[in-house]
């Protein structure tokens, strides 16, 4: 066998030309763990969104964002200056279809939650928009019902004449709900009326945003003063699903809220609400009880106005047979 022998100037060429390939190796395994290291968080990893006060729609700054997995918490955050909020999913929650939860918390607010369903290792949604209702008017909410609030009524009567949203509200279920039951409406969708004296807009028109932070079906409040038979009161109604762009005023004449139950209440304040939640079974896709409910309106005013027309033919157009409910 025949050796081969290697001068100075070649093995040094022969030793540089190993280390280099070792050098390359060696920098192509430290770049690929440097991608891995430095990759950024993807955005499918986070769960992103804000939140705004439900009254106002201004940005809350600080509400405490809590990321759960059934009772465990795997995150947590604070809404920034212009609400917004992120919250990193751990990556072995990430790479599960599972369902999470988002608790939204602040000082000043009623809290809330938001449902995340992930979907391929990413929520289904890229970003949520949540919003919180103040403390002082969460009392004034009912869940997973139709239902009318009576808010705060200004009066110039003596202060020893309280509880006028409760006789109110008392009126307008006697008034109301006779009229929706003559059209066989079921009792599970018929309305409660709410009192809630702590609904108080500091304008007629915020009676919109009221309605539509508490999910109800309308908003009532106004004023009362003597009459010359009762109380003359001026009633402001709003609803959530804006029927009507300003809210509907109309003066009922000599109510005797001493007698709420056998109260009188004028049928343009009736209409109105009855029109209101017809549109609010609308939103539900309750098109039968809609158009029952825009009769209700009709008949109790004695003619068939724009506001009542408009949402009868949507729900109508909504039912399987067009105009099959009459």
């Amino acid at each position: 066998m025949k050796s081969v022998n290697l001068n100075s100037q070649e093995r040094m060429q022969f030793s540089c030309s190993v280390h280099l390939r070792l050098f390359a190796w060696m920098m192509c395994f430290a770049l690929l763990i440097l991608s891995i290291l430095c990759t950024p968080v993807s955005a499918q990893s986070l769960v992103s969104g804000d939140v705004t006060d439900a009254m106002s729609g201004i940005a809350i700054p600080g509400v405490q964002v809590t990321l759960k997995r059934g009772a465990n918490t795997i995150g947590t955050s604070y809404s920034d200056s212009d609400g917004g909020f992120d919250v990193t999913i751990p990556a072995e929650v990430a790479r599960n279809n599972t369902e999470l939860k988002v608790i939204l918390e602040h000082e000043k607010y009623a809290g809330n939650s938001l449902r995340i369903h992930m979907d391929g290792g990413s929520p289904s949604e890229t970003h949520y928009k949540a919003s919180l209702i103040p403390k002082e008017i969460s009392v004034c909410r009912i869940f997973d019902r139709h239902y009318v609030v009576v808010g705060h009524f200004l009066s110039s009567m003596s202060a020893t004449y309280t509880g006028l949203p409760e006789r109110i509200a008392t009126a307008l279920t006697y008034e109301v709900l006779p009229l929706l039951q003559q059209y066989k409406i079921k009792p599970e969708l018929q309305p409660d009326f709410l009192a809630c004296d702590e609904a108080r807009p500091r304008a007629v028109t915020q009676g919109r945003s009221l309605a539509q932070a508490l999910g109800a079906d309308a908003f009532v409040s106004g004023s009362v003063q003597g009459g010359e038979q009762g109380y003359d009161v001026r009633t402001f109604v709003s609803d959530r699903c804006d029927i009507y762009s300003v809210p509907f005023s109309s003066i009922n004449k000599n109510v005797d809220l001493n007698d709420p139950g056998a109260a009188q209440l004028d049928p343009h304040t009736r209409a109105t609400i009855l029109v209101a939640i017809a549109a609010a079974y609308e939103k539900e896709g309750k098109y039968s009880d809609g158009v029952y409910a825009t009769n209700a309106a009709e008949h109790t005013l004695g003619k068939l106005t724009p506001e009542i027309q408009a949402v009868r033919e949507r729900c109508q157009m909504g039912l399987p047979q067009v105009g099959l409910v009459r």
